[in-house]
């Protein structure tokens, strides 16, 4: 009977670590449960603009990644085909509305086939309280209208003074571009998020889940890395 409780206890305790296995496996799956995360020099940066499409719903406008390091970040199309574990979803964009920040960083290593980076969102009040005292310029081939619902805004052809609200309207307009230009449009407004976050990151409070210390480390590269460069697919 000895012989038999000692291999009933093991087969007991065999069965109840399997299931704490399984269980594990399930809560990081649906990111209940989040591994220990290296640093952001290990797996890089990916920040998102997100503002309200023409239909009113939150999206991904302009994505950057950040590699490790000041190396230049890279302009990331939020409309390239990219798989949404669990949907029938197909944009990277996409991914936003299933899973916040952490599902668009998980598609996007899914995407380029490396490990999951940090996220960071700047969400349409972030965006505000960043841009409010600043105007970029945008360079437009041809005349941009959207309607915001209210009034018809119109951008000209040529260069364009922009502000934090005429931002929306702009990236609305743009979806109805050619390919070429659109990606004109989503560089610039990058170029003026990164300048916009290296002098200001420190006053804004984007969503995030990076740790303070990880979000101040990484906002002190801004001012060493060169302007974004393209990736648009």
């Amino acid at each position: 009977m000895r012989g038999r409780d000692i291999a009933v206890a093991a087969l007991v305790g065999a069965l109840l670590g399997l299931i704490a296995i399984v269980v594990v496996a399930f809560l990081v799956r649906a990111n209940i449960l989040t591994p220990a995360k290296q640093s952001q020099s290990e797996h890089g940066t990916l920040v998102a603009l997100v503002l309200p499409a023409e239909d009113g719903v939150q999206v991904p406008r302009v994505v950057l990644y950040y590699p490790p390091g000041t190396a230049a970040p890279t302009v990331v199309d939020p409309s390239v085909e990219a798989s949404v574990q669990g949907t029938s979803a197909n944009r990277l964009a996409d991914a936003y509305s299933f899973g916040g920040g952490a599902g668009l960083a998980r598609a996007y290593a899914e995407l380029e086939k490396m490990p999951t980076p940090v996220w960071i969102v700047i969400d349409a009040p972030t965006w505000t309280k960043l841009a409010e005292k600043d105007r970029y310029n945008v360079t437009l081939a041809q005349q941009v209208d959207v309607f915001n619902g209210v009034d018809l805004v119109s951008f000209p052809t040529g260069d364009v003074s922009v502000n934090a609200s005429d931002t929306v309207a702009l990236l609305q307009g743009a979806d109805h571009l050619v390919k070429t230009e659109r990606a004109g449009v989503l560089s610039a407004v990058a170029v003026a998020l990164q300048d916009m976050l290296a002098a200001r990151a420190a006053a804004v409070s984007p969503v995030t889940d990076a740790k303070e210390s990880e979000y101040a480390a990484w906002s002190a590269t801004l001012v060493k890395r060169p302007v974004p460069q393209s990736d648009l697919r």
